[in-house]
This record gives C-alpha cells, structure tokens and sequence, in this order.
C-alpha cells in the first residue's frame, strides 16, 4: 500500500478460512546479465542441429569478451531461447566468442570475433556466427517396482558419465518415467567414445534401487528398469453412522491399482443416504461402490432413520350443498413403494419411508383412485391426508319431521335404502350411487306394536342432491325412578341437571341419554347400585343411561371403611426374636396384618421408617440398589418416604378378611430406629388413607467381635485373633455352603484339557464366581470376575476397580453371582473397595500386586457359597495339572462362546515360575492350554485360579492377563499367586473392611479458541466423586498454580486480557472428604475484533441448496461447528432462486445455531457497481418484512471489475460506499436503521496495480465499511503476510484475511 497513509496506528490480523481456487504461474528468469560499457556494437547467434534445422532447445547463451577469464554476458531460459538471438550495446574495439549450451550441455562455440569501431559517424560493427550442435541423442527412463509392472513414483533418477560426472537427473512421475525440472522426458547424451560409457541409477528413499550401463547412443533408448522396491499396499478404513454398517471385500494390504466393492447396509427403519470421505466421482449416493487403491483411504456410510408416515384417507364431496370432506374410509388400499396396506377403522396406516419424494396411491370400493406425492423430512412425523371422491354419486338429504311440522333429526332414526342401512351425519345426508331406492324410516325401537315403517322410492341423479321428507309417529317415552335413602348422600340427574337428597321421577324420550350419580355425604361411601342397573356398572358412582325402557335405581351408601392393624411378627433370619434387637448388616424381615372393615376392595400398605429419633419418616435403601424408596401416597404430586408393599391385583381383600404384608432390610446403622405402616384401600378408583399405625421400635447393635482360628501352612502354625463382625461370621473356607451343593459332584469339573460352558451355575461352587460391573470415568462399562471368599468379600483383580492410565478408581460396581448368559438370579452393589498394597501405575511391580478386595453391601455366603484362599510353596503339586481357570468373556466366540456374559471353565496344564510383566520372584504363576488360544479373554480378568483340595475348592491365584497372541502357541495364561505375604494381606483386607476414600474424578470443559475479552464458560459439571460428593470448585486462571477463585458451582464465566497460544485454565475439584483432583486446558486466545465474527466461509451456489435441502442444511451445520465456523456470506442471486419463505426458514436455523448470516452481493464487470446498487434494496425489502431471527446480520460486497479497468471501477465503487452511508433506502429502511454490518472484499493485486493505489487506499478507509475482508488467497503464510501487509498497513480499519484452502467444503457442504 502506498505511504500516505498516517503510520503508528493498531494492526489487527484475524485469520479467517475461505475456499478459493486460482492458478499461478512463473516467467522466465533472466540470470547474471551484467552491466555493458557504452557501446553500440551487436553479436548475432544462430544455433543449427547437424541436419541444419534450427536448435529449439538452446537453454543458455554466454558471450565472452577477449581478456577476461568471465563471461562477459549470459542468457539463460529453461523453457528455450528464441533464436536467433543478438546481444548488443557491446563495447567495440574487443574480440568476443559465444559458447551455446543445450539442456545445460555445451552444444559448440563461435571463434573469436571482433567488433571495430564504426564508420565517420560512430557506432560499432554488427557481427555473426552459427554453431552447429554437436549430435546427441535422447534417452528415455522408466522405473518399476520388483513386480515389473507398477510403476515406481517419486524416485530420484541419475545419469553419470564413467568419470563419476552427473550428466542429468530427474523424478519419475505417477507412471514411473523420469522427467526434467521442465517436464520433458527426454534426457540428451553426447556419444561416450569408445572406452567411455554412461551409468542410469534409479534411487528411492535414497537408496539406488537399480542401475544399467549404456556404453553407446547408436539409436535412441528407451530404458526399462525393474527396481528392487516392493509395490506399494494400502489400507481401507470403512465405518458407518448409527443405522446400518459397511461391508468391505478387503481392508488392508490391498495392492496398487487393485479396486474393492464396498456394500452400504441399512438397519431396518433406516436408509442409506450418502458416502464421506474418499469416495469416487459420481458414486457417493450408490450403496454399492467400487474403490480404485492408490492411497489409503476412509470411507464412512451415512444412514438416515425413516420417518414415520401417518395416512388418513376421508370422503371428499363434489357434489354441491354437501360436505362430507373429514368423514373417514375404513380399508382403503394404500400402496406406497411397492408396499401395500389397508387403513383402519379410523380411515388411518402408517408407513416408515425414507426421507424425499414418495408416489403413493390409494384406492377404496366406490371411489376414484387418487396417485399423488409426498415429500417426507428427515426428523418428525408427517400426516398426509387423503380425500376420495366417490365415483359416479348423487346426495341423499332425509328430513323427518313431527305431527307438527318441526325437524326431529333424521340421525335419530333408522333408514335404509334398498333394506342397507345408511350410516347419515348429522344433517341427514348421505351419498348413494346413482339409481333408485326404496328409502325406508323407522324409529330405531322397533319392537313395540305401536310403530310403523314409513316408505319411499327416490331416484339419485350423479352429481346431484335429492330430498326426501318423513312424519313418522312418534317416538314413546319412559321414566326413570331413583329411590334415594333417608340417610348417607343424594343424587344427580342430568338431565335435567338436579341434584337431590329426596326420592327423583322422570320422563324420557325414548333413547335419551341420561347420567346419575351417586353422591356419598360425609362419613359415607357409596358401595353399590341396586334396581336396573347396566352389566359392570354395579360399584361405578356414575351411571351412564341410554332411556329405551322404565328404569329403578336405588343406591347404596354405608359409613366410610374402617381397617384395623397390628404388627404380627418381626423376624431375623427367618427365625423370631423376642428381645427385638437385631444386629447392623441382619436382615430383618418386618411385617403387618390388615383387617378389611368395610366391602370387598384393594388394600395396600406403605412402610415407613424413622432411624434419627426425630418423629418423621427418612427415605432409605431397603433394596440395595443404593436408591432411597421413595412414593407418592397420597396424590399430590410430589414424592414422601416410603415403601409400598401390596397392590390391586393380589391384595383385593373380601370383608372381614385380612391380608400380611411383609418387607425385608438390613439395617446399617446402629441406634434406636421405628417403622410404621400408613394404610391404604382403593374403594375406587383411586388409592386413599385409611390410617397410620403407630411406630414400632426396634433397637439396632453394632457388631460385636468372634474368635477366628486360622490355620497358616506356610509356617505350620494356628493362631487365634479377634475381629469384628458383620452380621455374621467369618468363612476364611467353604465351611459355608449353599443350600444346592450338588455342583461338584454332578459332571461339572472336568479334568481333561479343554474348553467348557458351565451349565449349572446355579449350583455350588458356581454360585462363588460371579461378574464384576463398574463404571470408568468415561462412563464406559468395565467387566471382570470375582469370587466369594467371606461372607460378603469378593476377590478380584486391581486393574478391575482402578484406571492404571488415568490413575482413578471405577465406580458403581455390582457384583452378580451366578450369572450365565440371561439367568442373573443375584445382583449386589459394592460398599468398600480395597486394592493390593501400592497398586498404581507408578509403583513397583504392579504386576505382582494386581490384586483387591471388595466388601458386599450385605453378606450372601449362606445364598451362594465361598471358595477358600490359600498359599503353597512353589514346589507344591497344586499348581501342576488340575488347575482350573472360571470367568466371563466379553467377546463372543462363534465356536464356544454363544451368549455374551456367560460363565466358562478351562482346565490348564502345568505350570511355570516367571518373570514377566513386573511380576517377579515366583509372584506369578505361568499357566498353559491348547484353548487359551480361544478362551481367557476380557472379562476373565479377576476370575479365580483354583483347584480341589480335600474336596474344597481353594483360590491359588488371581487371573491377570495372557502372555502371546491367537496365531502363535502356546498361549499363557499369567495368574497373580497368592503368596504367604499376600494370603496374610488379603486377611487383613477381608477383616479391615475400612471404606477406602477415593478421590473425585475431575472435567473440564472449554472452547478451544476465544477471543480477547470474549466472555466464554469454564465447565465441570461432568466432574463427580464415587464415594460421597463434591464439596466446591477451586479455578485458577492466570498460570501461576494459584487457584485464586473459589464456587460452589461447577461452571465459571470468564474472560482475558492477554493474547496467547498457550494460556492454561485449570479447575481443582474438592470432595466432602477433602480429596482433591485437577483437570486442565490449554486455550488459544486471539486479538479481539469488534463487530464481527473471526472464521467464516463463503457459499456462492449452493446457498439455495442449503435452504431447500434439510439434509444439505444440517451436513453444513455439523461441518461448521467442527470448523468452528461462525460466519457465513450467502449469495443473494443464489438465495433469489428459492422462495422468501424458505430463505428464511434457513437464516432461522443459521441464527439458531449461533451463527452470523451476512448476505454475499458478488458482481464483476463493467455493470457491476451498478447491479449492486439494485441489490441492496431489495436486501433491505426483505429484511424489513421478517424477524429478527429471520434477518441478514451484514451485507458483504464482493464487486469484481473483471475486464473493466481498474481505476474507474474503484472510483465507482467509493461513490456506491458514500450512498451506502446516506441515499441507499427503500421505504424509510436504510443500512443504519437495520444496524447492518457492511463489509466489502479488497483484491491484494489491486494496491499492486499502477492504476489506482491510492484509490484502494481510500476504499479501504471508507467510514461506510464495519470491516475489510483481504483477499490474499495464498496457501503459504509468508505470501499472505506479505499480501496482507500491502492492504492493511498503517490502517486501523478492522480486517479479515481470505486464504486458499480445501479444508471445508472438500467433500461439498
């Protein structure tokens, strides 16, 4: 940019990414022509080959000047020189000789020529000479790979002479033939001689692959040269959205040049919509493709859900005066695709097509066919309707009237034509086919002797209405007698709408409908109709009555039900205690007898408990689920403690009968606690109170302590320690059975080698082994195996209950013993987790420590067994053959695993002493069988390495992993040995049964990049603790590891000052127990730009696309959020193309998702100031008549001048800008008034322009534009700095750089 402008004022640079194409191309070079001495003397050259023609290839010309050892002038062009070719201005008074070189070669030289001092008016001599070029000739190379067919690209190829000189070089291109820096494919030699001779090397990746000598250039050579480079393979990575999957012939190792066929394949209710990724031309909406490999390549199937399609199909009158258009059909023929359905009862069907247009037809018996089309949406529902006209009709009208004159309602009546009964609406039409009837009315009671039938022939004329009038006699009339008690309510009639505690009469038409309900008084309830009463409608307070007969009703009202309660029994175990105290961690099964006092009717109860004291119920976990019951009993609306026991179908209680109600729990917590049950029946139709019975007390002991006698056999020793216990005592072995012991004797524990599906886990010692569920910090289900070994302690492995990557516990275990496939008999959440010692990704040997311990909400041996854990010495025969290995395979198998979750059994052969994977010093035991190959896989993690002894099952080892691979043998199975150190441990773990305090696990989220001053939110909601809750937020925001701010929130507004690349926000999570744990994020803060958005794209014509087509719309969204796009220029002539509605729908949806809609006016050429003064006002039009969210943001001009010149159309252009500002309005609607945005795109070649410089200074300076867009298109970041500079230099108007790239709409929007 020129220098008038002031300097020192701010820069701004913000980079935003747009798509533009262009084409560059380099002039010749013109290297080292030096400065001549004056003088007037010329030397002209001509080149000739020996055939005489003239040499088109010359690249460089030098001119030596007798005397100095440099040349004294030189030429060179590698695209040629044009001959022939004259240097001039050379001194006279000097000899000079020209030396001509062909594709860097000496072709020949001239001799010595002078050039003298010219005639009586001076000037110098005109001399000139031709060199005839030496003979060369050309060689031709071409580079394979080992195979001798594909060819091999990118190789460097070298042609040296046998003295060691480079002669020539080049790069093979995609069809491995080696070309010059210009292109040619032609190398020229001069002849070796007879002892010389010429090397070709082909090199790749700077090794020479191959090489061959040429000792002569008799004929031109075209050399082929199978290399030693392998061809190249690729890989194909194929996936899918959600709604279907891919299916690939071949994935990976595919050949160059080999094509693979590629398969879309929807799920049922879905479609496939389109191809992302490397997808060949023309192919991206076939499901089935064929892909030519020369790369690897991604490719993914998108599938779109189909919508579900709701027909209703309705009459359609045509016939004048009568409307039966919303009358329904009953089974019309719908066929849609192919498909055919029938409509129900409702005139409705439903379809589940694909989004787009769908041709259906429908037809019915009498009507005229309809064929028509639907257009269906991607998200939501459509309904489409569907009149039929009927086919060759005339209207029917039937007026009935009194004696008297007066309408009646011919729908009242029943009427037939021809003996059909015709179904009439309620101004008693109907359509008939053309023809004659016998129309036939009688009142709709046809059975008493009094009425007669009232005939008439009437003719129907297509397209035509006919009236026909009745006087049939009239209807007779019943009464209706209610015998109202002397005491407990009254009743309604209606009509006529009374309301009576006295005895009611009436007299009714016949089919009169009429309602009466019973009203109980206080203290009463109403129990049941007696007299004419309807089928089912005894105990119903409100009759419904249609008047076709007399009628006596007589209601029945009794004093409100009374129930009666006492608590029955409270038992312990199934056994009943007397003293009523239970010990923390029993489980106390509660109970109550109601009485039923009043008619026979649903009862129910809610238990309530009271564990502080305080007089009011708590919720608490009774169900071990780890959520508090609560319920709303009493109906309103909102939730109370409780647990409901009893419900309508089980516990309807006839009078004077009773019903027990009974709840199990285990306390856990010692004290004083009460429960009491409020009472509920169900006389109706809703749940009401009949009573709270009052608190039973029952006191809770903490547990006491037991002698345990543990037999240690690794030093032959029995001791006796005290420990407490919960509930229960310990079972260190299987003293403790389940009831079903028939497991081991029943065929279930092979001893030969091999691979088995436990059949009977529902039998002992199965029920020991269960699945092992949590949850990890990216809410990812971990699954792992566990075995009973106390009555509520589970023993597994650690990496099942601790993240080694991220360094944080799982949460939300349960622990499922038993379980097989889909049989899941027991499901327990976890209290205490316990891991080995230091077991973490930073200790020493956690591979040797892979080991943890788990405490049960309550004890279950008695329901399921325990195996016994126990140490040996190395030596010992137990871990030889019979060892067995018991776990859950996450991964189905088709050969053996069919059900994903069911329980396998391997038996391993064997046994070695290794160390391995940190696991050292005959810590681990290196089990081996045929089928590992097949079997332990994720899930067995954790599972027990066990074997009889004496009959009992004993836990020798934890499984940790496999050491090999599926396709090499023998796979080992590593298994955790539990040695003296670790059997002593695990019983301290088992008796310690302390919580252990996890920390919380931390997030943070954070846009990547802001703006200076933007106000963004730093959010941790995701973070959570999984052993209590967070207590605050600490937040640091500076880099200086001071966490300055401090919220109860777990979200925080913020904005900076600073620009940075790197600027760390950290967020400290801190829990109730005052663990901690810390989450960062590295943002990039950019200059702040005022008045507009900083990365934006332009779409040109596809911008009525995008407003007609849903799919195109959202493809757009998603790819701009990803971009993180928030701006968008949409060109108007391509949004004129669609209707005012549709343009705003898609400026609706813009502005929904945050984005700023700048409409794009973009003309070029002489006219094009002018058609853009004609735009803007319609812009404005357009805006003034739509909401806010309907609205243009901006207006982006991008005014071209084309073959124009320059300096008019920028002079041009500065008066359009001033109008802008002042005399560019439409009905009062200005730029100003809208608060429009104006911005307009500068071309970097226009300050470079002789033309007009300064006029684009001043373009740039206009106080009409909000902001510049630079249009620097350049893909490397000096050009469009230097691009840049030569716009925005020492100006302080905001601006936006345009730079070349493909990274948006590569695969189209």
């Amino acid at each position: 940019m020129s220098g008038i402008l002031s300097g020192g004022k701010m820069r701004r640079f913000v980079s935003v990414a747009f798509v533009v194409l262009m084409v560059l191309s380099q002039p010749a070079a013109v290297v080292s022509v030096d400065a001549a001495e004056n003088g007037d003397g010329e030397f002209t050259i001509d080149v000739e080959e020996p055939n005489g023609t003239t040499a088109d290839e010359v690249n460089a010309l030098i001119i030596y000047q007798a005397g100095q050892s440099d040349p004294y002038r030189k030429i060179e062009d590698y695209d040629g020189i044009d001959l022939e070719y004259t240097f001039s201005n050379l001194p006279t008074g000097h000899e000079y000789r020209v030396s001509a070189y062909i594709q860097d070669q000496l072709a020949g030289q001239t001799d010595w020529k002078e050039i003298s001092q010219g005639g009586f008016f001076g000037g110098g001599d005109s001399v000139s000479a031709t060199i005839t070029a030496e003979s060369r000739e050309s060689v031709t190379v071409q580079a394979f790979h080992d195979d001798d067919s594909t060819p091999l690209e990118d190789a460097e190829m070298i042609i040296e002479s046998h003295e060691g000189i480079e002669w020539r070089s080049g790069i093979t291109d995609e069809d491995g033939i080696a070309r010059t820096q210009q292109g040619s494919d032609e190398f020229y030699l001069y002849p070796p001689g007879d002892e010389g001779s010429y090397t070709v090397e082909i090199s790749h990746e700077g090794d020479v692959v191959a090489s061959q000598e040429l000792f002569s250039l008799d004929n031109p050579k075209d050399l082929e040269l199978e290399t030693s480079v392998p061809p190249p393979t690729y890989s194909l990575s194929v996936s899918s959205t959600e709604g279907g999957d891919v299916d690939a012939e071949q994935t990976s190792g595919i050949e160059e040049g080999e094509t693979v066929d590629i398969e879309a394949e929807a799920d049922p209710n879905y479609v496939f919509d389109h191809w992302d990724g490397d997808v060949p031309s023309g192919e991206r909406e076939d499901e089935d493709i064929t892909v030519t490999m020369d790369e690897d390549k991604e490719l993914e199937a998108n599938f779109i859900e189909k919508t579900e399609v709701t027909f209703t199909v309705s009459k359609e009158s045509t016939i004048p005066g009568y409307g039966f258009s919303g009358e329904r059909i009953e089974d019309a023929e719908i066929t849609v695709d192919g498909v055919t359905r029938f409509t129900d009862d409702d005139g409705k069907e439903q379809f589940r097509l694909a989004p787009g247009e769908h041709e259906y037809t429908v037809t019915a018996d009498g009507f005229e066919p309809l064929t028509d089309t639907t257009n269906v949406p991607e998200t939501g529902g459509l309904s489409v309707g569907v009149g039929l006209v009927r086919d060759g009709a005339g209207g029917l009208t039937v007026d009935v009237v009194d004696r008297d004159g007066n309408g009646v309602g011919a729908n009242k009546y029943q009427v037939s034509a021809d003996g059909d009964q015709l179904d009439l609406n309620a101004e008693g039409e109907a359509i008939l086919d053309a023809g004659t009837y016998d129309i036939k009315v009688k009142p709709t009671n046809s059975g008493s002797d009094e009425l007669t039938e009232v005939s008439k022939t009437v003719t129907i004329e297509e397209g035509e209405g006919t009236t026909v009038e009745f006087t049939p006699i009239e209807a007779p009339t019943y009464s209706l007698d209610v015998d109202v008690p002397a005491e407990g309510g009254s009743v309604s009639v209606d009509p006529p709408g009374v309301t009576s505690e006295d005895d009611v009469s009436k007299t009714y038409e016949e089919g009169t409908e009429v309602t009466v309900t019973a009203e109980p008084a206080e203290g009463y309830e109403f129990e049941r109709w007696e007299g004419d009463v309807p089928a089912n409608s005894r105990h119903s307070r409100k009759l419904d009555l249609e008047i076709d007969t007399d009628h006596f009703l007589h209601p029945v009202f009794t004093r409100e039900t009374r129930v009666s309660t006492s608590v029955v029994k409270r038992t312990v175990r199934e056994a009943v205690e007397q003293d009523g105290t239970i010990t923390v961690g029993e489980e106390t099964e509660v109970g109550v007898t109601l009485r039923n006092d009043g008619p026979k009717m649903p009862i129910r109860t809610v238990f309530q408990f009271d564990i502080d004291s305080d007089g009011q119920p708590e919720a608490i976990d009774t169900s071990g689920d780890g959520e508090a019951e609560r319920v709303d009993y009493d109906s309103d609306g909102s939730v109370e403690a409780g647990i409901v026991r009893g419900g309508v179908d089980s516990t309807v209680v006839p009078t004077g009968e009773t019903q027990a109600f009974g709840l199990r729990y285990a306390p856990g917590s010692a004290g004083d606690w009460q429960m009491r049950v409020v009472k509920q029946v169900k006389p109706e139709d809703e749940w009401v109170s009949a009573g709270t019975s009052a608190w039973k007390t029952f006191t809770i002991k903490q547990p006491g302590t037991v002698a345990i006698v543990r037999h240690d056999p690794q030093k032959d020793t029995t001791k006796t320690v005290q420990v407490e216990r919960t509930g229960r005592d310990f079972a260190f072995d299987s003293a403790s059975t389940p009831m079903d012991t028939g497991g081991v004797g029943s065929g279930e524990l092979p001893s030969t080698d091999g691979i088995y599906n436990v059949t009977k886990s529902n039998k002992y010692p199965w029920t020991a082994v269960g699945r092992l569920t949590g949850i990890n910090s990216s809410d990812v289900t971990s699954r792992c195996t566990a075995t009973l070994i106390e009555d509520n302690h589970i023993l597994t492995a650690a990496h099942c209950v601790y993240e080694d990557d991220r360094e944080k516990f799982l949460h939300n275990f349960r622990f499922k013993p038993a379980q097989n496939g889909n049989y899941e008999p027991y499901s327990y959440p976890i209290e205490y987790v316990q891991v080995y010692k230091s077991y973490t990704p930073k200790g020493t040997d956690p591979g040797r420590r892979d080991i943890a311990v788990l405490t049960l909400s309550r004890p279950i041996a008695e329901e399921t067994g325990t195996f016994a854990f126990d140490s040996f010495s190395p030596s010992n025969d137990v871990y030889g053959t019979g060892l067995r290995l018991t776990g859950y395979p996450s991964r189905t198998d088709a050969d053996y695993v069919e059900v994903a979750g069911s329980m396998w059994h391997i038996c391993l052969n064997g046994k070695e002493f290794a160390n391995v994977a940190n696991c050292t010093g005959q810590e681990c035991l290196m089990a081996d069988s045929t089928y590992l190959g097949e079997y332990p896989k994720g899930g067995t993690s954790g599972g027990p390495t066990w074997r009889l002894v004496d009959g009992e099952p004993h836990v020798l080892a934890v499984h940790s992993g496999t050491i090999g691979a599926p396709e090499r043998f023998p796979i080992q199975s590593m298994e955790v040995r539990i040695t003296p150190e670790k059997y002593a441990d695990i019983g301290n773990m088992v008796r310690r049964g302390n919580k252990v305090d996890l920390p919380p696990n931390a997030s943070l989220d954070a846009p990547d990049k802001v703006s200076r001053g933007q106000t963004i939110e730093l959010d941790a909601s995701e973070s959570f603790d999984p052993d209590g809750n967070i207590d605050h937020y600490e937040w640091d925001l500076n880099i200086d590891s001071e966490f300055e701010k401090q919220t109860n929130d777990p979200s925080l507004s913020v904005s900076f000052d600073e620009i940075a690349d790197n600027w760390i926000v950290k967020v400290r999570v801190v829990d109730e127990d005052g663990r901690e744990e810390t989450e960062s994020r590295t943002l990039t803060i950019t200059p702040d730009t005022p008045g507009f958005q900083n990365r934006a794209v332009y779409v040109w014509d596809y911008a009525d696309n995008l407003a007609t087509n849903t799919a195109a719309q959202k493809r757009f969204l998603r790819r701009a959020e990803k971009q993180n796009l928030n701006t968008v220029f949409l060109s108007w002539g391509s949004l004129s193309n669609v209707s005012p509605e549709e343009r705003a729908a898609l400026l609706r949806a813009l502005n929904d998702s945050g984005m700023k809609t700048n409409v794009l006016i973009g003309p070029n050429g002489s006219n094009a100031i002018k058609n853009t003064r004609k735009t803007i006002p319609e812009v404005l039009s357009y805006n003034a008549n739509r909401p806010g969210a309907e609205q243009f943001d901006g207006i982006h001009l991008d005014a071209e001048p084309g073959e124009a010149d320059l300096k008019p159309f920028l002079s041009e252009y500065q008066t359009l800008l001033s109008d802008v500002e002042t005399g560019i309005s439409v009905d009062g609607e200005t730029v100003q008034s809208q608060d429009l945005a104006v911005s307009a795109a500068i071309s970097w070649w226009w300050d470079q322009s002789d033309e007009a410089p300064q006029a684009t200074d001043k373009l740039v300076e206009s106080t009409a534009l909000d902001y510049v867009v630079v249009m620097a298109y350049y893909d490397e970041p000096s050009v469009v700095r230097q691009r840049t500079k030569s716009i925005t230099d020492e100006t302080d108007t905001p601006y936006v750089v345009a730079v070349e790239t493909q990274e948006f709409l590569r695969r189209g929007p």
